[in-house]
């Protein structure tokens, strides 16, 4: 008797399937020059420096990404306009994510990042003239982003908001708004954090963020009234992703 041997082939396959982990803000700070032009730092550089306790008041050394927002009014226009020249955070220089001005330079405002900080030391923002009037900056740590930035935008007029997209089912939006003169507020809505929002004679600065969690369009919640030399800009940082494995099974 002949017999017949049935050779059952099983296939096992690996497949990658990409999730992203959990973005963490782990400390954040905010503080603005009330008025006065920016201080000579030397070597014909403006500006300001800012020493910051890393245990009382804000430290980014450890963390994957320093994000810094930042928003002027230039009192001296007719004149000239100040320009941002460099922004440091311990010595290392910050990458600019967006920056834009408006009216002829009368306002501007900024997001600046670093990737793996891995120590705490002096801000130091570095203007080409001495005319900042007004200023205002915010500074958040983070874990679990991506180097570099997803994807910026920026608006000027009131019925037109900055957008963002938001790929990755995790990430950090943040906006940075400013304006000269009218009425100026942040309509936080339920998912959005204030880190400041003040006025200073004739500037009004704002800055919002959230921790996101969900992939989608993302846009800064801006109210006020009238369009007088109104600038606002976003950011997007999406997670790292994080690599799980799973397996599947084929008979043949």
């Amino acid at each position: 008797m002949k017999s017949e041997f049935i050779l059952v082939c099983i296939a096992v396959f690996a497949v990658s399937t990409c999730a992203y982990g959990a973005v963490t803000l782990q400390d954040s700070y905010a503080a603005g020059a009330p008025g006065g032009a920016a201080v000579d730092l030397g070597g014909g550089t403006y500006g300001y420096e800012i020493n910051l306790n890393p245990v009382t008041e804000f430290s980014a050394a450890g963390h994957g990404k320093l994000v810094l927002v930042f928003s002027g009014h230039d009192g001296n226009f007719a004149s000239g306009f100040t320009t941002v020249t460099n922004i440091t955070y311990d010595g290392v220089e910050l990458t600019e994510a967006i920056f834009e001005r408006d009216n002829g330079e009368l306002v501007e405002a900024g997001i600046f990042y670093r990737d793996n900080v891995t120590s705490d030391g002096t801000l130091r923002i570095e203007l080409d003239r001495a005319d900042q009037v007004h200023f205002g900056f915010g500074l958040y740590a983070l874990d679990g982003l991506k180097p570099g930035v997803q994807d910026t935008g920026t608006a000027r007029v009131t019925l037109s908001d900055a957008t963002v997209t938001m790929t990755t089912d995790s990430g950090f939006f943040v906006q940075e708004a400013v304006r000269n003169n009218q009425s100026f507020s942040g309509d936080d809505g339920d998912d959005y954090e204030t880190l400041y929002n003040y006025s200073i004679d004739s500037y009004r600065g704002l800055s919002q963020y959230q921790v996101t969690t969900a992939a989608g369009d993302y846009l800064a919640p801006i109210g006020n009234t009238g369009v007088n030399y109104r600038r606002v800009v976003t950011a997007a940082f999406e997670a790292e992703p994080d690599t799980q494995s799973g397996t599947l099974l084929l008979v043949r």
